[in-house]
């Protein structure tokens, strides 16, 4: 298998929180998720995880814990680093865009040809709007909704999903009226 930077700095960053506490763990994921790559891209974003995990483990050996260092402003600590990041990579976001879109074909058609042999579905104009529509709304909601409100404490947390649901119900609506 190719290996690069990216790769191998995601795999040693895998093994290395793991030996963190679980809520240490829980707060770099959560700086990691507000980090999409709407905003920082895949190599800064693991070069940040890296001395995260670093910073976690020089606050374990000092008898205290990431929360400590950071304090409670979570969302103001990520978005410093954001702002003294590179910034989101062009390419890297049209590549996990239509990652995304080939997972949903194949989530949506692909069983369909393997128990019927051909699509049941009407292959319409409107059905591939759909189909794209609810893709990117899905990506978009992934990339830059969930992001907004993943540090958020209380029902805000869950806004994100609302939102979604929302608007995926308008193109199942829309599908439906046309």
């Amino acid at each position: 298998m190719f290996e690069n930077e990216l790769t191998l700095l995601e795999t040693e960053n895998y093994k290395q929180i793991k030996e963190l506490s679980k809520e240490d763990e829980k707060l770099i994921n959560n700086i990691m998720k507000r980090m999409s790559i709407f905003k920082i891209n895949s190599y800064d974003a693991q070069v940040v995880k890296r001395d995260l995990i670093g910073m976690a483990q020089e606050q374990k050996l000092n008898g205290s814990s990431l929360k400590d260092a950071i304090g409670d402003d979570v969302s103001g600590f990520t978005d410093e680093i954001i702002k003294n990041s590179e910034g989101p990579c062009i390419k890297e976001i049209i590549l996990n865009y239509m990652s995304s879109l080939s997972g949903y074909f194949f989530i949506w058609f692909i069983p369909a040809f393997l128990v019927y042999g051909n699509s049941p579905y009407r292959i319409h104009p409107v059905l591939l709007l759909f189909y794209f529509g609810s893709a990117t709304t899905a990506f978009i909601a992934e990339g830059l909704l969930s992001p907004i409100f993943c540090t958020e404490k209380g029902n805000k947390k869950y806004l994100e999903t609302i939102i979604f649901i929302l608007i995926a119900s308008v193109w199942g609506i829309l599908y439906l009226l046309t």
